[in-house]
């Protein structure tokens, strides 16, 4: 975000999400829940029209909004992949968490014992080793403090439990706003062939590639995505 100069930006933690309260997700229409979520926000802060950055599960509740509520998005970015939009398959671990016999052994595995390993998560998701280790400490920090909250077992875990249907290419012909996936070539979620499909569906859909990139492209290169975001806006 300091790199996106020039813009007043608002970021935005998921219900259940950072320090907001925790959150059921299974005790809701989360299809309805995900749009008039962001849409209640927009009004609340008075933002008529507004360009989007999302990343994942927030990538797809961005799509919705922009579906949903047309006049509210003026351009939409896509970071990794974008939650469950055309069939997306999740690495072994996140669907093994959505399958509630096995639910809570699987969070004993993934919730960090210590600071040290609180990044491990980073490598399932197609990040190097190497450059998880040099990752800043305040990010660990953060990772294992977040995996500790109280409300941090219920809100993911329903979540993925009750992952949003699936955006279909038909669903995706509707949306009008200019959009741009930007995927990492390891981004273990989706392969570079199924993102090329997703942007293909979208009519006025642009396609960047990060070479050597994981799930979370702006960790890697934050420059570079922020260039590409920001010509993207201009464009």
């Amino acid at each position: 975000m300091a790199e996106l100069k020039g813009r007043r930006i608002f970021a935005i933690n998921r219900p259940g999400g950072g320090l907001s309260e925790g959150m059921d997700h299974t005790t809701v229409n989360i299809r309805e829940f995900a749009h008039q979520s962001l849409n209640v926000i927009l009004e609340e802060l008075d933002l008529k029209n507004v360009d989007v950055v999302a990343h994942s599960m927030g990538a797809h509740w961005s799509t919705l909004l922009a579906m949903e509520h047309p006049d509210k998005v003026r351009k939409l970015i896509l970071l990794g992949n974008p939650g469950n939009i055309m069939g997306g398959k999740p690495p072994l671990a996140i669907r093994i968490i959505g399958t509630p016999p096995f639910t809570k052994l699987a969070m004993h595995f993934m919730i960090p014992k210590n600071k040290e390993k609180a990044l491990k998560t980073l490598t399932m998701m197609g990040h190097s080793k190497e450059f998880v280790a040099a990752l800043p400490e305040e990010l660990a920090n953060a990772y294992f403090k977040f995996g500790h909250l109280p409300h941090y077992v219920i809100s993911s875990t329903s979540l993925i439990q009750n992952m949003i249907p699936e955006i279909k290419a038909e669903d995706l012909a509707n949306l009008q706003k200019p959009t741009a996936l930007i995927l990492g070539t390891n981004d273990n979620f989706i392969s570079q062939e199924k993102g090329e499909k997703i942007v293909a569906a979208i009519p006025n859909g642009t396609f960047y590639s990060m070479d050597n990139s994981g799930h979370l492209p702006w960790l890697e290169n934050p420059k570079l995505i922020a260039k590409m975001i920001l010509d993207f806006f201009k464009s």
